[in-house]
C-alpha cells in the first residue's frame, strides 16, 4: 500500500514539475474568428460572435477542431512518462466487478466486467445457483467500442430482451429484440428513439415506447426534440405498423411513457417536459379504449408511483415536502384534499422507496450524504432500521413480492459489495 502511494505521489510530482517546464514554451493557439453576429431579443441586442462554431458540418469548423486537437496532442506528446501513467491507471482499474442482480420470475440478470472491458457484459442465471450465461456482449458490436447498450428491458417471463444501441454516445437509440434462450435476434428494428424505455406488455407480445418524428437527412443532430409520440410495438412487425397510443400536438415539448401496473389492472401514462423533475400522471383500466384520466394534471412537482393495491396508489413526491414523503391516492377520488400521508416529510431526505414483501416499504433516507435504510408497513408505520455494513450509500434491487432483496453498498472506505437482505430477519 505504501509503495503504491509513493509511486502515485511521485508520478503526480513529476507530472506537475514537467508541466511547469512545458508552460515556458510559447504556444500559438489556432486563430478563432470573431463574427459580427447579433440578435435582437425584444429590443435588446445580444452579440453572439462564435455562432459560426455551431455549424457542425462546416469545413471551417472542422478545420478549427482539428487544429485545436493537433495542438493539444503536440503538448501531451512531450510528456515522457505519459505511458507510465496510462499503465498505472490500467493496473488500478483492472479488477472484476458486477452490478446488483434483478430478476424476472426465477431468472436473474446482471452485468459483469472482467476489468478493462470497454463495456460490461449482460449475463443471466436460471435460479441463484444456476450457471452463468451471456445474454448480450456489447464489446462484440463494434471493434472500436463506439456502439454501446443504452437500454435493456426484459419481458415478464424473462424470455425476451428489448435493447437499445447508441452510436458514439449519441442520444439517438435504435431498438432490437432477441430471444434470451436461443440468442436469436429478431427482425425488429426501431429508430428515432430518444429518452425512452421499453415497457413490456404483460403477455410479452410487444412493448410500449416513445419516439420522435424522423428528421430530415443532415438534421439528425440539429433538430429540437419536439412532438414525441407514444407507441406500442408488436414483436415481429415493422416499425411502420406500430400503434399510436398517445400524442399531444398542442404541446410539442412534452414526452411520454406508459406501463402496466403489477396487478395488470391499470395502464399508467406519464408526461414529462424538459430537464425539470416535474411530471404529470394519468391512468385507465388496462385493455380499455377509454381516455386516460388524471391522477396529477398540474405541473406542481414530481410524482413517482411505487405501487398500487387495487385503486389505492402509493406515490413518492416532493410536492409541498422538499425532503420527500409518501402519499396514498384513491384514483376514484384524486382530489388532493383526499390524499393520505403515509410517511410524512422528515428531517432527513427521502432518497428512494420500494414496496417489498407484498405489503412493506423499504425507505432509503439520506443524511449528510450517508444512507439509512428503514422498513415500514404499507400504512406507513415504522417497523425497524436495517443495519448496514458501514456508513455509505446503497442501491436496492427488488420486486414487490420479494422477501429477499439485493442491495449494493459502497463508500470511500468500503469497496462496492452486493448483499442479499432478508426482510423478515433484517440480516444481510
Amino acid at each position: 500500500m505504501k509503495k503504491n502511494l509513493v509511486l502515485i505521489l511521485l508520478l503526480i510530482f513529476l507530472f506537475v514539475f514537467f508541466l511547469r517546464d512545458l508552460n515556458q514554451i510559447d504556444i500559438i493557439y489556432p486563430e478563432t474568428k470573431i463574427s459580427l453576429q447579433e440578435d435582437d431579443y425584444h429590443g435588446i441586442r445580444v452579440k453572439d460572435p462564435y455562432r459560426w462554431l455551431e455549424d457542425m458540418e462546416s469545413d471551417e469548423v472542422k478545420n478549427w477542431v482539428y487544429a485545436q486537437q493537433s495542438l493539444t496532442e503536440s503538448y501531451i506528446d512531450q510528456i515522457p512518462f505519459i505511458d507510465q501513467i496510462e499503465e498505472r491507471l490500467k493496473e488500478r482499474w483492472n479488477y472484476p466487478r458486477m452490478t446488483t442482480p434483478f430478476h424476472r420470475g426465477n431468472r436473474y440478470f446482471f452485468y459483469k466486467n472482467t476489468g478493462l472491458q470497454n463495456h460490461s457484459v449482460l449475463y443471466y442465471k436460471d435460479g441463484l445457483n444456476g450457471k452463468e450465461k451471456i445474454v448480450l456482449d456489447p464489446n462484440l458490436l463494434s471493434e472500436d467500442g463506439s456502439l454501446s447498450i443504452s437500454m435493456i428491458s426484459i419481458s415478464k417471463d424473462g424470455k425476451l430482451l428489448a435493447y437499445g444501441i447508441s452510436k458514439s454516445g449519441s442520444d439517438w437509440d435504435e431498438y432490437y429484440v432477441m430471444n434470451i434462450d436461443t440468442g436469436e435476434k429478431f427482425s425488429d428494428h426501431l429508430k428515432w428513439i430518444k429518452f425512452s424505455k421499453a415497457y413490456w406488455h404483460p403477455d410479452g407480445s410487444g412493448f410500449y415506447y416513445s419516439r420522435y418524428p424522423k428528421p430530415s437527412i443532415g438534421s439528425e443532430y440539429k433538430n429540437q426534440n419536439h412532438f414525441n409520440k407514444l407507441y406500442f410495438h408488436k414483436i415481429g412487425t415493422d416499425q411502420s405498423e406500430d400503434i399510436l397510443i398517445y400524442e399531444d400536438l398542442e404541446h410539442p415539448d412534452y414526452g411520454f411513457y406508459t406501463w402496466i401496473t403489477d396487478d395488470e389492472k391499470y395502464q399508467i401514462l406519464g408526461i414529462w417536459s424538459g430537464a425539470n423533475d416535474y411530471n404529470l400522471l394519468y391512468y385507465k383500466k388496462f385493455g380499455s379504449t377509454d381516455e386516460f384520466s388524471p391522477i396529477v394534471d398540474d405541473w406542481i412537482g414530481d410524482f413517482r408511483i411505487i405501487h398500487n393495491i387495487g385503486s389505492s396508489f402509493y406515490l413518492q413526491t416532493t410536492y409541498n415536502s422538499p425532503k420527500g414523503r409518501l402519499v396514498k391516492v384513491d384514483i376514484n377520488n384524486v382530489s388532493m384534499d383526499m390524499w393520505e400521508n403515509i410517511i410524512f416529510e422528515k428531517e432527513n431526505t427521502l432518497h428512494s422507496s420500494k414496496v417489498v414483501n407484498k405489503n412493506q416499504i423499504l425507505i432509503i433516507y439520506k443524511k449528510h450524504l450517508i444512507h439509512e435504510l428503514q422498513l415500514y408497513n404499507i400504512e406507513g408505520e415504522f417497523i425497524k432500521n436495517i443495519v448496514l455494513p458501514s456508513k455509505g450509500s446503497l442501491r436496492i434491487s427488488a420486486d414487490w413480492k420479494d422477501s429477499d432483496v439485493f442491495y449494493s453498498f459502497t463508500s470511500f472506505l468500503y469497496p462496492t459489495t452486493i448483499f442479499q437482505l432478508n426482510i423478515d430477519s433484517g440480516e444481510s
